[in-house]
């Protein structure tokens, strides 16, 4: 699921303006070849921007693995600062702070088979 995500992760379950997600509804209308994961429309509703690490460790993992079963050579994945790097996080294994957002129109390119295995992804 990649959708806003607070970074670092606000503890009063607090969101910003520019977090507010697109309906499934809209993303397949607007953007028809897209694949999406199938996931459960609580999580569509709900969204990964104030998840407890631990469940979001969970749900990264599964979509994770969905990309690498794809068995495509390129995969993109768009979304907001917050969540880049909370993916980031996860992949790299390294501790992340705000100070390392990509910036405006930022990217970043990972060979996700290097870090995806059928084991669990850590989140710090």
């Amino acid at each position: 699921m990649v959708s806003p995500r607070t970074f670092p992760l606000l503890t009063e379950d607090r969101t910003l303006p520019c977090d507010q997600m697109l309906s499934i509804d809209s993303i397949r209308k607007d953007f028809p070849y897209f694949q999406i994961h199938n996931t459960n429309d609580d999580l569509w509703k709900k969204g990964i921007n104030c998840m407890p690490h631990k469940e979001f460790n969970s749900i990264a993992n599964n979509f994770l693995l969905w990309c690498k079963a794809m068995r495509r050579k390129k995969i993109f994945i768009v979304s907001h600062d917050g969540t880049i790097t909370a993916y980031r996080e996860i992949l790299t294994k390294q501790k992340l702070t705000i100070e390392d957002f990509l910036g405006e129109t930022g990217w970043i390119r990972i060979n996700v088979i290097d870090y995806v295995n059928e084991k669990s992804l850590q989140i710090f």
